[in-house]
Protein backbone atom coordinates (compact mmCIF):
# COMPACT_ATOMS: atom_id res chain seq x y z
CA UNK A 1 0.00 0.00 0.00
CA UNK A 2 1.37 3.40 -1.02
CA UNK A 3 0.65 6.37 1.22
CA UNK A 4 0.69 10.04 0.28
CA UNK A 5 3.89 10.89 2.17
CA UNK A 6 5.96 7.84 1.19
CA UNK A 7 9.39 8.53 -0.32
CA UNK A 8 11.93 6.60 -2.40
CA UNK A 9 15.47 6.67 -1.01
CA UNK A 10 18.46 5.76 -3.18
CA UNK A 11 21.99 5.47 -1.74
CA UNK A 12 25.20 5.23 -3.74
CA UNK A 13 28.22 4.18 -1.71
CA UNK A 14 30.58 4.19 -4.71
CA UNK A 15 32.62 7.09 -6.14
CA UNK A 16 30.91 6.69 -9.54
CA UNK A 17 27.99 8.63 -11.02
CA UNK A 18 25.36 6.38 -12.62
CA UNK A 19 23.31 8.02 -15.37
CA UNK A 20 20.01 6.48 -16.51
CA UNK A 21 20.12 4.04 -13.57
CA UNK A 22 16.92 2.00 -13.51
CA UNK A 23 15.08 1.60 -10.21
CA UNK A 24 11.85 -0.22 -9.45
CA UNK A 25 8.97 1.93 -8.20
CA UNK A 26 5.56 0.93 -6.87
CA UNK A 27 3.18 3.00 -8.98
CA UNK A 28 2.64 5.06 -12.11
CA UNK A 29 3.36 8.78 -12.12
CA UNK A 30 6.20 11.27 -11.93
CA UNK A 31 8.78 11.29 -9.17
CA UNK A 32 10.64 14.42 -8.14
CA UNK A 33 13.90 14.71 -6.26
CA UNK A 34 13.34 16.38 -2.89
CA UNK A 35 16.82 15.86 -1.44
CA UNK A 36 20.26 15.18 -2.88
CA UNK A 37 23.34 15.13 -0.64
CA UNK A 38 25.49 15.75 -3.73
CA UNK A 39 24.05 19.26 -4.14
CA UNK A 40 26.54 22.09 -4.40
CA UNK A 41 25.10 23.54 -1.16
CA UNK A 42 26.50 20.50 0.65
CA UNK A 43 29.89 20.61 -1.09
CA UNK A 44 28.96 18.05 -3.75
CA UNK A 45 29.42 17.90 -7.50
CA UNK A 46 25.80 18.98 -8.13
CA UNK A 47 24.79 15.84 -10.03
CA UNK A 48 21.04 16.33 -9.64
CA UNK A 49 17.73 15.12 -11.05
CA UNK A 50 16.37 18.58 -11.77
CA UNK A 51 13.27 17.57 -13.76
CA UNK A 52 10.42 15.23 -12.81
CA UNK A 53 11.14 11.63 -13.81
CA UNK A 54 8.26 9.77 -15.47
CA UNK A 55 7.77 6.16 -14.43
CA UNK A 56 7.15 3.51 -17.07
CA UNK A 57 5.18 0.27 -16.90
CA UNK A 58 8.17 -2.04 -16.80
CA UNK A 59 8.50 -4.53 -13.99
CA UNK A 60 11.82 -4.03 -12.17
CA UNK A 61 13.10 -5.42 -8.86
CA UNK A 62 9.69 -6.84 -7.92
CA UNK A 63 7.94 -3.52 -8.60
CA UNK A 64 5.36 -3.01 -11.36
CA UNK A 65 6.99 0.19 -12.68
CA UNK A 66 10.48 1.60 -13.16
CA UNK A 67 12.24 4.95 -13.55
CA UNK A 68 15.63 5.97 -14.94
CA UNK A 69 17.42 8.37 -12.62
CA UNK A 70 20.88 9.86 -12.13
CA UNK A 71 22.63 8.57 -9.04
CA UNK A 72 25.42 10.88 -7.88
CA UNK A 73 28.64 9.56 -6.35
CA UNK A 74 28.82 8.90 -2.61
CA UNK A 75 25.39 10.38 -2.11
CA UNK A 76 21.82 9.86 -0.95
CA UNK A 77 18.88 11.00 -3.08
CA UNK A 78 15.25 11.11 -1.98
CA UNK A 79 12.27 11.20 -4.32
CA UNK A 80 8.52 11.57 -3.85
CA UNK A 81 5.59 11.26 -6.19
CA UNK A 82 4.44 14.52 -7.73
Amino acid sequence: MIRENDVIVVCNFTPNTHNKYKIGVPKKGNIIEIFNSDAEDFGGSNSLNTKPVKTIKERWNNNPFSADITIPPLAVTVFKYE
